[in-house]
């Protein structure tokens, strides 16, 4: 990945209580942005984006749709267009997240961490995080204890992501949140000028989660698994879930895939470079577009003609000349069951 610009601010907050029932946040700016060329600052903006991205969920989405374009949204465009600066951006938003943690009694304070940068797959990313302290401990040469703060990276309660590729070529999508929407703060969302009430369509989700499963069983090492088996398993979950009105989950996913080891499904089909935008939470999956994978189907209304058959049949039981224009079906069981089922027909006339 490559670092364009990234910058630290800090947002004290306590949460509400009898004492104080409605605290008020303060800003610690910084006045400039990080030495992107120190290893260190390198080191840390690559954990940052490589824990956000290793096979954490994420939720898709993009931003509100309104009269007026949310102030996140004007604020990005002000950075794209030069009228502020990178700096002059993360203040704006800093004093706009903290207007928003006013209004939330139970908010807390943080290190808002804004990160410009590119990554290997060629995407422009504007990376948002407020993450909190945690405490660490460490030996001394002679042998002593201590206690330390340090930035809780590993667990980032609030972290959003925004494509800016995608942003500036219109395409959807652009905005994810990590772990999924519902363990977000709204405030936040509603900082972001996040969409969290977008509706996705069932058909394409579903579409996109068996394109995740059919490229993760395609790797060398998983072959040996029938797709088949599995999407009936799914289709058996998807039914069951329903009528218990459960969602259906990556980790449920994940289960029926790689039983053994869930976290392996989940970290394929969240990385990165795969970018199969899935959402890790669906109120349900279309069943007719499971039942219908691997499956050939033709059918010719006007002539009275349906044709259907597995994927895994062609070569073998069925075989295609492209010069000729002839379909040929190679499977001698198959052609005599075909031949009894006519003669059949032709005898009950």
């Amino acid at each position: 990945m490559k670092v364009k610009s990234v910058v630290v601010h800090i947002l004290h907050k306590e949460q509400a209580s009898k004492q104080n029932s409605s605290p008020r946040a303060t800003i610690d700016f910084s006045n400039k942005l990080f030495d992107i060329n120190n290893q260190t600052v390198e080191g840390f903006s690559e954990k940052l984006a490589m824990t956000y991205f290793d096979g954490k969920s994420r939720f898709y989405t993009n931003f509100k749709k309104t009269e007026s374009a949310p102030r996140f949204q004007e604020n990005i465009n002000k950075l794209l267009e030069s009228t502020y600066d990178f700096l002059k951006f993360s203040k704006v938003i800093t004093e706009d997240l903290k207007e928003e943690m006013d209004g939330e009694r139970m908010s807390s304070g943080g290190y808002l961490i804004v990160m410009d940068y590119e990554s290997s797959n060629n995407y422009r990313y504007l990376f948002v995080a407020l993450l909190n302290n945690k405490i660490e401990y460490s030996i001394s040469k002679t042998l002593e204890l201590s206690q330390f703060l340090s930035l809780n990276i590993d667990k980032m309660a609030m972290a959003s992501v925004i494509n800016i590729t995608k942003y500036v070529k219109k395409e959807d999508n652009y905005i994810t949140f990590l772990k999924g929407i519902r363990e977000i703060p709204d405030y936040f969302i509603k900082f972001m000028g996040a969409d969290k009430d977008a509706k996705r369509d069932l058909r394409e989700q579903t579409k996109k989660w068996i394109e995740a499963i059919g490229a993760y069983l395609k790797e060398d090492e998983i072959q040996n698994k029938d797709i088949q088996l599995i999407i009936q398993e799914l289709i058996q979950k998807v039914k069951q879930l329903k009528k218990e009105e459960k969602f259906m989950t990556a980790e449920t996913i994940a289960n029926i895939i790689e039983p053994s080891n869930p976290e392996k499904f989940i970290s394929y089909i969240y990385d990165e470079k795969n970018n199969f935008q899935v959402n890790p939470e669906l109120e349900t999956m279309d069943t007719r577009i499971l039942s219908n994978y691997g499956i050939i189907r033709y059918e010719n209304k006007q002539k009275d003609f349906l044709l259907k058959f597995s994927k895994k049949s062609i070569g073998d039981i069925i075989s295609f000349d492209n010069k000729k224009d002839i379909v040929t079906i190679n499977d001698k069981d198959i052609v005599k069951g075909i031949k009894a089922e006519i003669d059949m027909q032709e005898d009950s006339k």
